[in-house]
């Protein structure tokens, strides 16, 4: 069960972050800090509109839901983002954005976008170390996040996340996970569509289609997910009845022949059960890393079925 997408991973050496990074050009700040060569941050985003995003999608299977995520610097260059050319990602993920740039600048124009309704509404998460304070701890936490969750429209599309025991160097690492959790907080299906069976899982997956904004087919795991439903409720016969479209659906996963297997032996469908055994034990050998215990548990249970179809 994936608990996010599968996703292409893109990281760019920058040549020049204080220039690239940076939305306005602002030499000096907070008295001792020089960034001579700032505010480019949007020729930074025209790269990436016209020759980064082509390249990729030329070369790779994409889809069109596109995150951005940036620390520090990069947590700035997300905001600037997020209120400008919301148009560029699908949600962004800022982590310790440094809102003190230029005088707490993107506080106030955060302000200013929220106030006369022209912010986003796809998914922002901010996240904070906890032992972050100074002027990132004051921007941030006092200044741009009361901001959105007093004046944003759709509060659920936006989420802060105070990482505990992190410090502004350390807290990345911890932050990239707990943001992509929470941008794909509603991924995975919940048990309860079950109870509706194929109609709300099929449901399900349409809703998310259509908000992510492109097709999410049925995966494996809600086929063997809902036969099980069935198995624990007493229904073997609609177990097997289930693993069968499974198989019908991934005819070249292994998992799904020894899942059918599994169910049509507890069923008493041992022809069934033997042939879809030996179909998953050679799948799963045909692979470069084959699962050894999978064979193994074929061969074990195809000996079972052996035995009992001698003494019938």
């Amino acid at each position: 069960m994936q608990l996010i997408p599968q996703m292409i991973l893109v990281g760019i050496v920058n040549t020049d972050r204080n220039r690239d990074y940076t939305p306005t050009y602002a030499p000096e700040q907070l008295g001792t800090f020089r960034f001579p060569t700032s505010g480019k941050a949007d020729a930074f985003l025209r790269f990436l509109k016209s020759e980064l995003f082509p390249l990729i999608d030329t070369n790779y299977r994409t889809e069109p839901f596109r995150i951005i995520s940036g620390w520090s610097l990069g947590g700035l260059l997300t905001v600037h983002t997020y209120l400008y050319q919301p148009q560029l990602f699908s949600a962004y993920l800022a982590i310790s954005p440094s809102l003190w740039w230029d005088e707490d600048l993107y506080v106030r124009r955060a302000d200013s976008v929220l106030t006369y309704g022209h912010v986003s509404e796809k998914p922002m998460v901010v996240t904070l170390g906890a032992l972050e304070g100074g002027d990132m701890g004051r921007s941030v936490r006092d200044g741009f996040v009361p901001l959105m969750k007093e004046k944003l429209n759709d509060q659920s599309a936006f989420t802060f996340v105070e990482i505990p025991e992190e410090s502004h160097s350390y807290v990345p690492y911890k932050a990239f996970y707990v943001g992509l959790q929470s941008v794909f907080s509603d991924w995975v299906m919940p048990n309860e569509v079950l109870d509706q069976g194929w109609a709300g899982i099929k449901t399900f997956f349409e809703d998310q289609s259509a908000k992510y904004g492109y097709q999410i087919d049925i995966p494996e795991s809600a086929y063997f997910r809902l036969a099980s439903r069935y198995y624990n409720a007493g229904d073997r016969s609609k177990a097997v009845e289930i693993a069968k479209i499974y198989v019908e659906r991934f005819p070249q996963s292994s998992y799904a022949h020894y899942y059918l297997g599994i169910r049509a032996k507890q069923n008493g469908d041992l022809e069934i059960a033997k042939q879809n055994f030996q179909e998953a034990m050679g799948l799963e050998a045909g692979l470069p890393d084959p699962d050894r215990e999978r064979i193994l548990n074929c061969q074990i249970l195809l000996k079972d079925i052996e035995e009992a179809l001698l003494k019938k």
